[in-house]
């Protein structure tokens, strides 16, 4: 359900979602890159995974998020000291090894996986909540929630058992919860349907905790305190602290909504100057005009200005349901252009069946294009690509391996290039992308340009 990100066992982040994949079920154009129809399954898919997008670029959580990310790779460029490969950590100094240790448990803690789950083919009528106990919130990153879920499963001569499976709730099980809600509502709303039943876990975790600990709510009210949690960058515990304070609002008969609405505003009125800060930070880091500088730039205007959106309207994805509503099925493609205009652009990829060697065979193309520049659309791509060659290099207690010790890695573009690099030399573009650096200086790959905007020079 979810769409492609940066993997690695110590967090994931597809500024995070530069890049949403459409698959051959939900295709967005056909063989010949016109456009098609979009049924509402697709548009349902295409809505839920931009939903990730924007809680990327409108909350606090999504700017610390990128504020890491971002600046593990200014750090990871002065391992590059011969601007081809990396030496590794071993060449940094130890203030550096230190905020390194940090920054990955930070970016862990924003966007790393829970571990725990629950076995497949379990229903949520099947699942019930009996605990809960907040992570612990060590200088200032927080651990995942710890969750206890009974499930009854029916077995053998219709009698029943009981199993207890603890749980880690983390800030990935909360996005995905967030968005998987917002999608129920926009189905609801456009045509009385239910998402594609996905796992209980991470999907609909939000929801049983709520159960639990938050009776009272309504499935409405406990979205908009997962929402309003994300202008933290604790957003695990302080969603648990939300659902418990509107419980008891809701037992004075105090709306829920206009006090969240309040409070949210006054939080990020409040941490204005942080978050202004934290732009101000990565907007540094990207000095000059070139493609790579041009997307990470617009990424920081969509978050300042979603961010003023969001102190008028804590919950505008709502009301972005109510317009993608009034447009309905038909118009869904026109006004979710108008939206993205608004809020944020992400690339997008169409996968096409067949086999992955075949080359061209998906389809890299905006559903978006705000002045039809393609050194921006290049750039997406290519911040996407030096992030995710930067992240392969972390590994545990924030140490950075050298290039030449990477595991084989697929480029995330190898079915997609039509370069002729992607023919010429197969078995890098398959197995060790950064080697694209050894090619011609005149190469268009996205991915030697991210390696080479890697180095320690302006990009």
């Amino acid at each position: 359900m979810t769409q492609r990100h940066m993997n690695t066992q110590y967090g994931r982040f597809a500024p995070d979602t530069m890049l949403i994949s459409m698959y051959p079920k939900h295709a967005l154009i056909d063989g010949e890159g016109n456009p098609l129809p979009l049924n509402l399954r697709g548009a349902s898919y295409l809505f839920h995974e931009w939903m990730h997008y924007i809680h990327n670029v409108s909350t606090v959580h999504g700017a610390s998020c990128f504020l890491n990310v971002a600046a593990y790779w200014n750090d990871f460029r002065f391992t590059m000291r011969d601007g081809i490969e990396s030496q590794g950590s071993e060449v940094l100094k130890d203030k550096h090894l230190d905020l390194l240790e940090k920054r990955q448990r930070m970016m862990a803690a924003g966007r790393g996986p829970a571990g725990k789950t629950l076995p497949s083919g379990v229903s949520v009528k099947s699942c019930r909540v009996i605990s809960v106990c907040a992570g612990e919130i060590e200088d200032e990153i927080e651990h995942p929630s710890s969750v206890a879920i009974e499930v009854k499963r029916l077995i053998v001569r219709q009698s029943r058992r009981t199993k207890t499976y603890d749980l880690a709730f983390s800030a990935t099980d909360l996005l995905e919860s967030i968005a998987y809600m917002l999608e129920e509502r926009f189905l609801w709303k456009l045509n009385r349907v239910t998402p594609v039943k996905g796992s209980v876990d991470p999907y609909q975790t939000l929801f049983l905790i709520a159960r639990h600990i938050a009776p009272r709510l309504s499935k409405s009210e406990i979205l908009m305190c997962g929402i309003a949690a994300l202008q933290s960058t604790t957003p695990v515990s302080q969603t648990l602290q939300l659902l418990k304070i509107s419980n008891a609002w809701k037992a004075k008969s105090i709306s829920v909504e206009n006090s969240l609405r309040e409070r949210v505003k006054t939080h990020l009125e409040s941490s204005r100057s942080t978050t202004d800060q934290w732009l101000k930070t990565v907007v540094a880091m990207f000095p000059s005009d070139g493609p790579l500088a041009r997307a990470a730039l617009e990424t920081i205007r969509y978050l300042q200005a979603n961010l003023e959106h969001r102190r008028n309207d804590p919950f505008f994805e709502l009301e972005l349901i109510d317009q993608l509503h009034s447009a309905g099925v038909a118009g869904f493609g026109a006004r979710m252009r108008e939206l993205m205009l608004k809020h944020g652009i992400c690339s997008f990829e169409q996968i096409r069946p067949g086999s992955d060697e075949q080359i061209g065979r998906d389809v890299q193309f905006e559903f978006a294009v705000v002045a039809d520049d393609p050194v921006k659309n290049d750039g997406r791509r290519i911040m996407f690509s030096t992030f995710e060659f930067a992240m392969a290099h972390l590994e545990s207690g924030g140490r950075i391996r050298r290039t030449l010790a990477l595991r084989p890695e697929k480029c995330h573009f190898y079915a997609s290039c039509t370069l002729s690099e992607r023919s010429e030399h197969a078995s890098v573009c398959e197995r060790s992308p950064w080697d694209s650096m050894k090619w011609n200086a005149g190469s268009a790959c996205w991915y030697r340009e991210g390696v080479h905007q890697s180095r320690q020079l302006d990009c």
